[in-house]
């Protein structure tokens, strides 16, 4: 230690001061501490930096203001002056000073060299776009990784709903961890009671904060694929909301007025209140996404990708634009939320991978995509383009990075009820290289090899129809639906979440293997005419213990 003199130099006053033993961790701790303040302000201030509007200087010399948005920047300033090189006060800087909202990389920046390792007959496309899946990975793994057990991440269930809007590709390029973390959230929303029973009745709130909180949740239907617990959630929605609606339609009728649907252009109306338009929006939502899993809606256009140049650019610039800044205001700077919807490259990917689009919020358009993937073991080793899809024909571009093969699950969303050719170009042995033929319905699911580091393509393209519904019955048991007691009494529940009545059929239980019940399931109506959830109890007085328990629903796949 030392004595300091300060003051007056006839009569100085005097401290004694401390040498640190480790002078660069104490400073290290100094500017931990200072920027503590900047990252709580930081999170919960709605990018207000009044600065930027009036235009003055912020310096720790000639303060304007104190507390409120101030308390972001001069903590930051504090620190660099004894900390100039921190890591974390270096990003919070260029963020608040330097960057907008959302800490994209300055334009002048974008062209900045980056250098990425890959094997020279990589095309362009899947480069960039093996990139981008990268960064939307190590974003979505961080927010699914700090997921609250409530299902909430930190914005609060009004935002934390944006997340998902944003990042939606890579729960349906089979990405397990993000894809559960985004059901979650909605599950944990069902829980709290928000959307209890199918409605909110929460006030006093305004009806933009009630969307709010469905803002995403048509995309779970395409994530949780069949799941009754996420389909009937929706249908107990459309149910609550077309009581209400009925009722205001009832009452305009009476008036003489046209009926309300869910349009934007109902806004501007002087006979309908706020609330009235918003149960109406909230109505068409929910019956636009039930209907697709229906098979209810119109056939789509063909999506053909005009510019595979152009697409690829625009993966470039994504990823140029972002940058370990711009991760971590997606991330670790815990700033509100509801910014998060545009997420990094939502379109270009969702177009080159998976081949159309998806609702944005509360969107009223159901899935477009042609195909989902899943099964691999890292989902940027292999990169895909859709060329284009239609009712009876997909054509997929691939690239594998690696040094094997790799073996990938294509779910198919567009084709109809058919026998296909499964075309193979650009493979090297003659195996691969013959055609095989293969029937396929809507939401069928194939395994595909792809060669190493070969650009191939896969084409698969219908030979004849095969007649069959558009709308089917869809049986289906819950992860909750199986009930076991101590004492060997069971009971399952069967859903139709289909767009048809199902026929009978039989669910049988086996105990290691062996069948030790069996009971009939009788015919079901379907949810689609009425959107009115469709359920049956089934219950077994005793079921003798064993080691593995396997409930089996329609075994001799007599529904179609």
């Amino acid at each position: 230690g030392a004595e300091l003199l300060v003051g007056n130099s006839e009569s100085p006053s005097s401290i004694i001061a401390v040498r640190s033993e480790t002078p660069s961790q104490s400073i290290h701790d100094y500017a931990e501490n200072q920027l503590r303040a900047a990252q709580l302000q930081f999170s919960k201030e709605y990018n207000y930096r009044p600065w930027t509007l009036t235009g003055e200087e912020v310096t720790l010399t000639d303060w304007s203001q104190l507390g409120g948005p101030y308390d972001i920047a001069y903590p930051i300033l504090a620190a660099l002056r004894h900390a100039p090189k921190d890591e974390l006060a270096n990003i919070y800087d260029e963020i608040v000073f330097h960057r907008g909202r959302r800490a994209w990389v300055p334009q002048e920046e974008v062209k900045r060299p980056v250098e990425i390792m890959a094997p020279d007959n990589a095309p362009l496309w899947a480069i960039w776009e093996r990139e981008l899946i990268r960064i939307n990975q190590r974003v979505t793994h961080w927010i699914a990784e700090h997921q609250r057990d409530d299902g909430q991440f930190w914005g609060g269930w009004n935002d934390d709903t944006f997340i998902p809007l944003g990042f939606p590709s890579m729960p349906l390029l089979g990405d397990e961890l993000t894809r559960k973390a985004w059901l979650r959230l909605y599950d944990g929303l069902e829980e709290a009671g928000i959307f209890a029973n199918g409605y909110c009745d929460i006030w006093p709130i305004d009806p933009l904060h009630i969307t709010d909180f469905i803002a995403s949740r048509g995309l779970m239907l395409s994530f949780g694929l069949g799941d009754p617990d996420v389909i009937e959630r929706e249908l107990k929605t459309s149910e609550q909301y077309l009581k209400r609606v009925t009722e205001t339609n009832d009452r305009l009728e009476k008036e003489g007025a046209p009926p309300v649907i869910g349009n934007p252009e109902d806004r501007a109306r002087e006979d309908i209140t706020l609330v009235e338009q918003m149960e109406s929006e909230i109505l068409k939502y929910s019956n636009a996404h039930l209907n697709w899993y229906f098979g209810k809606t119109p056939d789509l256009d063909p999506y053909e990708l005009a510019d595979v140049d152009a697409l690829t650019r625009r993966m470039r610039d994504m990823v140029l634009r972002c940058d370990s800044i711009t991760e971590f205001d997606f991330t670790r700077s815990m700033i509100h939320t509801d910014g998060q919807g545009e997420g990094i490259g939502r379109y270009e990917l969702i177009a080159a991978a998976l081949g159309g689009s998806l609702q944005g919020r509360v969107g009223n358009d159901p899935p477009s995509i042609a195909v989902s993937w899943s099964g691999e073991k890292k989902i940027e080793d292999l990169a895909r383009l859709v060329e284009y899809a239609d009712t009876k024909e997909l054509r997929i571009r691939f690239y594998n990075f690696t040094d094997d093969w790799i073996s990938t699950k294509a779910r198919v969303w567009r084709l109809e009820s058919g026998n296909y050719i499964f075309t193979n170009e650009g493979f090297d042995d003659e195996l691969s290289k013959i055609p095989v033929k293969k029937e396929a319905h809507r939401f069928s699911q194939f395994e595909h090899w792809i060669p190493p580091k070969t650009p191939c393509r896969w084409v698969i393209r219908q030979i004849e129809p095969i007649e069959r519904e558009k709308e089917l019955p869809d049986l289906a048991i819950g992860k909750g639906d199986v009930r076991l007691t101590s004492n060997g009494e069971m009971t399952v529940t069967v859903h139709n979440v289909g767009g048809a009545p199902s026929q009978k059929t039989d669910l049988i239980v086996e105990v290691d293997g062996r069948k030790v019940a069996e009971a009939a399931i009788p015919e079901m109506e379907s949810p689609s005419s009425d959107f009115i959830a469709r359920s049956g109890k089934i219950r077994f007085e005793r079921i003798e213990p064993g080691k593995k328990l396997t409930v089996s629903l329609d075994p001799e796949n007599r529904v179609d």
